[in-house]
């Protein structure tokens, strides 16, 4: 008989306490994805289409810290929502999934500090860290405006 194997200790896991709309158009994933993200603390709203998010996100009108979507989805794509809730909302943070390795999503994730990819199937651990690291995340932009400043009065 094989044995379970641990996720890790409770301190190594990331816990939080944001608002998380996770997107994803396959319902046994969205529900494992929201089982644990619920478990580490998070409050997640689920939609598994493109018009339920906005939808979901103009209810709570914003308030939401963090946008986890797939990419590829039946109708709207991942990035297209991405690009419109981010225009209504630029502070929040975008995580982009993928099973196929979208270079659109993976290449605009890398361009922005507020955007990240993580690659399906992934870890709890995986999913978890992803989400702490890119929410603790601070604007690199404005830091980078800071550090120049700091530099320069030398």
């Amino acid at each position: 008989m094989g044995e379970c194997k641990s996720i890790g200790t409770e301190a190594e896991i990331p816990w939080g306490w944001e608002t998380i709309l996770l997107v994803e158009d396959q319902a046994l994933v969205r529900e494992v994805t929201c089982q644990i993200l619920e478990s580490a603390g998070y409050v997640v709203l689920e939609a598994d289409d493109a018009v339920d998010a906005m939808s979901i996100f103009l209810q709570r009108s914003g308030n939401i810290h963090l946008l986890l979507t797939d990419v590829v989805m039946p109708g709207k794509t991942g990035c297209v929502l991405a690009e419109e809730l981010g225009a209504l909302c630029p502070e929040m943070k975008i995580i982009f999934m993928s099973g196929y390795g979208e270079r659109v999503a993976f290449v605009k994730a890398h361009q922005e500090p507020r955007m990240s990819h993580l690659s399906k199937p992934f870890s709890v651990q995986a999913l978890l860290r992803k989400v702490r690291d890119l929410l603790d995340e601070k604007n690199f932009p404005t830091m980078v405006k800071v550090a120049t400043r700091a530099a320069g009065s030398r």
